[in-house]
């Protein structure tokens, strides 16, 4: 199977995309168990295409998440999300 390289434009059209998205599942009210799964997945990809063409800035950033409050959720809910998503 061929697979096409993806251009560093690509990676960061979808970094941005992905922290977008992440940041608006933050600050959603009510937010579902999908919603924290997707979250979770989100937040992973962008800090994985930010490790290809990021800075250091960029990609400190992608490892943290900037409101307190959801930093400790999210660890505190992770190892629960986590089982969830290995089913």
């Amino acid at each position: 199977m061929h697979q096409e390289e993806i251009t560093d434009a690509t990676h960061r059209s979808l970094t941005a995309s992905l922290f977008s998205h992440t940041r608006a599942l933050l600050d959603k009210k009510n937010r579902t168990q999908e919603d924290d799964i997707n979250m979770v997945h989100c937040t992973h990809a962008s800090r994985y295409h930010w490790s290809i063409v990021g800075t250091p800035l960029n990609f400190a950033r992608g490892e943290r998440v900037e409101k307190d409050e959801d930093r400790n959720w999210l660890h505190k809910n992770l190892d629960d999300i986590q089982t969830s998503i290995d089913g």
